[in-house]
């Protein structure tokens, strides 16, 4: 009456009939993992953005990166915000002051006019190469020098 027939169902087959390929499944997961945790280390993490030299968009924000490295090298003064300087010509600044001795280009000065505190901070080096007061001349009128 009835004859049986034999069905081969292979399981790298729906029920559709597409081939699925687990290599493919696979690979695109990875992928989908690897954004996903990129994106979220680059927005949330200011220490790996300094890490691979992402640039600040504003000064508020390159002043908050500085302030998260330094941190963890030294106790800053709380409720005073610095002001930033970043050093172009090293050499001619040891000449004016030894406060800068060791600096290269790129190093950062932050000045917290609060506490009259500067700190030299090299951000490629991860290194403090310098803090000391701020002490205001007066010698000549109209121009203030400042100096460490």
């Amino acid at each position: 009456m009835y004859k049986e027939q034999e069905v081969e169902v292979t399981p790298s087959q729906n029920k559709k009939g597409y081939k699925i390929n687990k290599k493919i499944i696979s690979a695109l997961l990875f992928i989908a993992i690897l954004v996903g945790g990129g994106y979220v280390l680059t927005q949330k993490s200011a220490r790996f953005r300094s890490i691979i030299g992402v640039k600040p968009k504003t000064e508020q924000e390159a002043v908050s990166r500085y302030l998260a490295q330094l941190s963890h090298l030294m106790v800053l003064p709380v409720d005073d915000t610095p002001v930033l300087a970043t050093v172009e010509d090293p050499e001619a600044l040891i000449k004016q002051q030894a406060f800068f001795e060791g600096s290269q280009k790129g190093d950062v000065v932050l000045i917290f006019p609060k506490t009259s505190r500067a700190v030299l901070f090299s951000p490629k080096r991860n290194l403090i190469l310098n803090a000391g007061p701020v002490i205001q001349n007066k010698d000549a009128p109209g121009d203030q020098k400042i100096s460490q």
